[in-house]
């Protein structure tokens, strides 16, 4: 209903609210019964989930990088994504299969061209609100140069490369340990082992890198107006 109010019926009360809540929950149960019987496998419902991932994964990750996404930006880019992976879906069950690679590479497309179309077409967020985000946030590179510069605000204390090294170390570190654990079950133990010594030299690499980023630093300025 945050939805409803918000961008259909702002006037909207309490009790309209909740009977629209209800409405959508019960929709929602039926749109999942009906998926539900056109899944044939898991496999299948993995690979759906997974494409209308994919189309959101870049825009989840730049909001919080870039002041000129918006709400219409996100509920663009997950109705873009849902529309194009149940494309696929249906064309598969009408015995035109597409291979995963190719779905999930074409929902991305598909989805950030329809965001960012509809970013530059609708208003940004409110100037104060961005300032103050900004304030209580910092967040690193150049997304929010223009933000900062307007409002005088200091640069961020994180680090954007760093960050960055942190990222692919934390990956390393979770598909290390777990490859390693699939080698010892299976009985291959050098790999287990190898495996073992990546999972580990990742975590200590992530530990330094925590330590120099999360470094005790100033509070966030303050915001004038």
């Amino acid at each position: 209903h945050d939805f409803y109010q918000r961008f259909i019926r702002p006037e909207a009360g309490q009790r309209e609210l909740v009977s629209m809540g209800r409405i959508v929950t019960a929709l929602l149960m039926v749109l999942g019964v009906l998926f539900t019987m056109a899944l044939d496998n898991a496999h299948n419902a993995f690979n759906l989930l997974l494409s209308i991932g994919a189309g959101t994964g870049l825009i989840y990750l730049l909001r919080w990088f870039w002041w000129r996404i918006n709400a219409w930006s996100e509920v663009s880019a997950m109705a873009a994504s849902f529309v194009v992976s149940l494309a696929f879906f249906v064309a598969g069950k009408f015995g035109h299969t597409v291979d995963t690679t190719t779905v999930l590479l074409t929902t991305i497309a598909v989805t950030t061209v329809v965001w960012i179309v509809v970013t530059y077409c609708t208003p940004p967020v409110d100037p104060q609100v961005l300032a103050a985000f900004y304030a209580r946030v910092r967040p690193a590179g150049p997304g929010w140069a223009r933000v900062r510069r307007e409002n005088g605000l200091p640069a961020s204390p994180d680090s954007m490369p760093l960050a960055l090294a942190g990222w692919v170390l934390g990956l390393a570190s979770v598909y290390g340990a777990l490859f390693a654990a699939g080698g010892f079950v299976y009985g291959r133990t050098l790999q287990g082992w190898l495996w073992s010594l990546v999972a580990a030299a990742a975590i200590v690499g992530l530990l330094g890198i925590g330590r120099r980023l999360w470094k005790p630093a100033a509070g966030p300025a303050p915001v004038e107006g």
